[in-house]
């Protein structure tokens, strides 16, 4: 999935991201390193010039071991899939450009949203009403988001194991 550019952990501070030179578009800076979709030729510049190049994975999420990547649709068993339509507040996933800052998450819980926790990479589980998550959608930082399906809450162990479970 996904083509072009691979996104990548460019170890310079990022007051420096204007000396990366071309083939590099920052997607975020933080105080250590430089978040960036960087083409082949550029990696290959910056790794010549001593510059340490990191890939980043910031299209995967692990939620109670389904793994997916939020460019495809999300494959759940069709009887543990979240409703279409729901009113009141739904628990949903957002996802993040980059490794989390504090102000992404204070602008979500500012749209009066409950974060319910962390899910790698770069997400939350969040509670919202459907006027929240229009909000939430509308921060720039977030890069996807998603129903969180009942599926979730059910390791996809049991869903190929036939009779009676013994859960400790």
């Amino acid at each position: 999935p996904g083509s072009g550019p691979a996104v990548v952990r460019i170890l310079v501070p990022g007051a420096d991201a204007a000396s990366l030179g071309t083939g590099v578009e920052v997607v975020e800076r933080y105080d250590g390193f430089v978040l960036a979709r960087a083409s082949d030729e550029a990696v290959a510049r910056l790794s010549d010039r001593g510059v340490t190049v990191v890939p980043e994975d910031t299209y995967t999420l692990h939620v109670n071991g389904y793994v997916f990547d939020t460019r495809e649709p999300i494959r759940v068993p069709a009887s543990l899939a979240a409703p279409g339509v729901v009113e009141g507040r739904v628990y949903s996933l957002v996802q993040f450009v980059g490794p989390v800052k504090e102000e992404w998450k204070r602008a979500v819980e500012a749209t009066g949203a409950a974060i319910v926790g962390y899910v790698a990479n770069n997400g939350f589980v969040v509670g919202a009403t459907s006027a929240q998550l229009a909000q939430i959608r509308a921060i720039p930082e977030v890069q996807w988001m998603g129903a969180h399906h009942p599926a979730f809450r059910i390791s996809p162990d049991l869903l190929s194991v036939g009779g009676l479970v013994d859960v400790k």
